[in-house]
């Protein structure tokens, strides 16, 4: 219900209706519209400011939950330590989910002047744009925050993943890395 939701629902109804007039308008009962009327769709809206700002505590507690109950339900696939990594890398470093979840192991960096800290970089296409575009970005992680992330990566290799993910976020269904869908489904 985001009003970038209802934009991007009203531009996928724009462009399915356009398809179907061109391809498909005499099966459609498109063939007798004498004006495209849908182009006129429209949604007005500017999107909010977010007003929480997560506390602490509030962080804290996510992550002991998410921990303690990694399986709510006997019909509900246990959370993968991948997915639970990536929440702490979220918490740890504040980095857009985005691009947290499609770090590679190769995209760490010995830390030239600062012994046991990595620095994990994304390409500009990787990142999110923004008005002035996408920029490359680094960001300098403490060797707390990856002894946090190497107790998952062992559990992901205990539990028979890959020996050695390419991800640092190692999905626990595939080759790949963790989704977003993964961490907003922990937190739902």
């Amino acid at each position: 219900n985001a009003p970038s939701a209802a934009f991007r629902a009203v531009q996928q109804g724009k462009e399915m209706l356009d398809w179907t007039f061109k391809m498909h308008a005499g099966v459609s009962g498109l063939i007798q519209v004498q004006y495209p009327w849908w182009r006129d769709w429209s949604v007005e809206y500017e999107t909010g400011i977010r007003d929480h700002v997560p506390t602490l505590e509030e962080l804290a507690r996510t992550l002991v939950l998410a921990e303690t109950h990694r399986t709510l339900a006997e019909a509900e696939h246990e959370t993968a330590p991948g997915t639970l990594a990536a929440l702490w890398g979220v918490v740890l470093t504040a980095q857009w989910t985005g691009a947290l979840v499609v770090l590679r192991r190769d995209r760490l960096h010995k830390h030239v002047d600062l012994p046991g800290w990595l620095v994990a970089t994304w390409t500009g296409a990787e990142m999110k744009g923004g008005r002035s575009g996408a920029r490359p970005h680094a960001l300098p992680i403490p060797p707390e925050a990856l002894a946090v992330i190497q107790r998952f990566w062992d559990e992901h290799e205990e539990d028979g993943g890959e020996e050695r993910s390419p991800w640092v976020f190692p999905s626990g269904k595939s080759d790949g890395h963790v989704t977003q869908s993964a961490l907003n489904r922990v937190l739902y």
